[in-house]
Protein backbone atom coordinates (compact mmCIF):
# COMPACT_ATOMS: atom_id res chain seq x y z
CA UNK A 1 0.00 0.00 0.00
CA UNK A 2 1.34 3.41 -0.93
CA UNK A 3 0.31 6.77 0.36
CA UNK A 4 0.25 9.71 -1.98
CA UNK A 5 1.09 13.05 -0.42
CA UNK A 6 -1.55 15.64 -1.19
CA UNK A 7 -1.29 19.41 -1.36
CA UNK A 8 -3.38 19.49 1.83
CA UNK A 9 -0.83 17.24 3.59
CA UNK A 10 1.99 19.59 2.59
CA UNK A 11 0.02 22.63 3.73
CA UNK A 12 -0.74 21.03 7.11
CA UNK A 13 2.92 20.07 7.61
CA UNK A 14 4.15 23.54 6.70
CA UNK A 15 1.62 25.20 8.99
CA UNK A 16 2.68 22.95 11.87
CA UNK A 17 6.37 23.63 11.14
CA UNK A 18 5.58 27.37 11.04
CA UNK A 19 4.02 27.18 14.51
CA UNK A 20 7.09 25.32 15.85
CA UNK A 21 9.41 27.89 14.27
CA UNK A 22 7.46 30.61 16.08
CA UNK A 23 8.07 28.81 19.38
CA UNK A 24 11.77 28.42 18.54
CA UNK A 25 12.18 32.11 17.68
CA UNK A 26 10.36 33.09 20.86
CA UNK A 27 12.81 30.93 22.84
CA UNK A 28 15.78 32.67 21.23
CA UNK A 29 14.51 36.26 21.51
CA UNK A 30 16.57 38.94 23.26
CA UNK A 31 15.56 39.45 26.88
CA UNK A 32 15.82 42.41 29.23
CA UNK A 33 18.75 40.62 30.88
CA UNK A 34 21.02 38.97 28.31
CA UNK A 35 21.16 38.89 24.55
CA UNK A 36 19.13 35.81 23.74
CA UNK A 37 20.40 33.29 21.24
CA UNK A 38 22.43 34.17 18.14
CA UNK A 39 20.42 34.90 15.01
CA UNK A 40 20.69 32.10 12.43
CA UNK A 41 18.88 31.33 9.17
CA UNK A 42 15.73 29.18 9.42
CA UNK A 43 13.92 27.20 6.72
CA UNK A 44 10.60 25.35 6.70
CA UNK A 45 10.52 22.22 4.53
CA UNK A 46 7.93 21.61 1.83
CA UNK A 47 7.70 17.83 2.35
CA UNK A 48 7.10 16.53 5.84
CA UNK A 49 7.07 18.67 8.94
CA UNK A 50 10.61 20.04 9.02
CA UNK A 51 12.30 23.13 10.44
CA UNK A 52 16.02 23.65 9.79
CA UNK A 53 18.32 26.23 11.34
CA UNK A 54 21.66 27.04 9.74
CA UNK A 55 24.56 28.66 11.56
CA UNK A 56 26.26 30.41 8.65
CA UNK A 57 30.01 30.21 8.19
CA UNK A 58 30.55 33.84 9.15
CA UNK A 59 30.93 35.51 12.52
CA UNK A 60 27.85 37.55 13.46
CA UNK A 61 27.86 39.93 16.43
CA UNK A 62 31.10 38.35 17.65
CA UNK A 63 29.59 34.84 17.69
CA UNK A 64 31.24 32.10 15.63
CA UNK A 65 29.18 29.54 13.71
CA UNK A 66 30.34 26.86 16.17
CA UNK A 67 29.20 28.96 19.15
CA UNK A 68 25.85 29.67 17.47
CA UNK A 69 25.36 25.98 16.67
CA UNK A 70 26.15 24.90 20.23
CA UNK A 71 23.89 27.59 21.75
CA UNK A 72 20.89 26.47 19.67
CA UNK A 73 21.67 22.78 20.15
CA UNK A 74 21.64 23.26 23.92
CA UNK A 75 18.58 25.55 23.99
CA UNK A 76 16.52 23.13 21.88
CA UNK A 77 17.88 20.08 23.71
CA UNK A 78 18.78 18.38 20.44
CA UNK A 79 20.11 14.97 21.49
CA UNK A 80 20.92 13.42 18.11
CA UNK A 81 24.27 14.68 16.85
CA UNK A 82 26.72 14.09 14.02
CA UNK A 83 30.14 15.68 13.52
CA UNK A 84 31.67 15.04 10.11
CA UNK A 85 35.06 16.43 9.11
CA UNK A 86 35.89 16.35 5.40
CA UNK A 87 39.66 16.84 5.34
CA UNK A 88 39.79 17.04 1.54
CA UNK A 89 37.55 20.12 1.67
CA UNK A 90 38.90 21.41 4.96
CA UNK A 91 35.36 21.59 6.30
CA UNK A 92 33.57 20.35 9.39
CA UNK A 93 29.79 19.76 9.21
CA UNK A 94 27.87 19.63 12.47
CA UNK A 95 24.27 18.41 12.55
CA UNK A 96 21.96 18.12 15.57
CA UNK A 97 18.29 17.16 15.43
CA UNK A 98 15.23 15.78 17.09
CA UNK A 99 12.63 13.83 15.16
CA UNK A 100 9.57 14.84 17.14
CA UNK A 101 10.05 18.31 18.61
CA UNK A 102 6.32 18.75 19.23
CA UNK A 103 5.22 15.20 18.53
CA UNK A 104 5.49 15.68 14.75
CA UNK A 105 7.96 18.32 13.54
CA UNK A 106 11.62 17.43 13.03
CA UNK A 107 13.96 20.25 14.06
CA UNK A 108 17.52 20.25 12.73
CA UNK A 109 20.38 22.71 13.26
CA UNK A 110 23.47 22.56 11.06
CA UNK A 111 26.78 24.40 10.83
CA UNK A 112 29.47 24.18 8.20
CA UNK A 113 32.79 25.41 9.48
CA UNK A 114 35.94 25.78 7.42
CA UNK A 115 39.12 24.63 9.14
CA UNK A 116 40.63 28.13 9.01
CA UNK A 117 37.57 29.51 10.90
CA UNK A 118 37.92 27.27 13.97
CA UNK A 119 39.82 28.37 17.04
CA UNK A 120 42.92 26.32 17.91
CA UNK A 121 42.10 22.97 19.51
CA UNK A 122 38.44 22.88 18.34
CA UNK A 123 38.69 20.46 15.38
Amino acid sequence: MTYEVSATDRWVWQRRAHLVLGQILHLGRPRPVGRGLPAIAWTIGDVGALVMGRADSTRIDGVSPLEAFEAWREALRLQEFRDHHDQSLGQRRLTAWTRRFDGLVQVTVVAEIWDDEEPEGQS
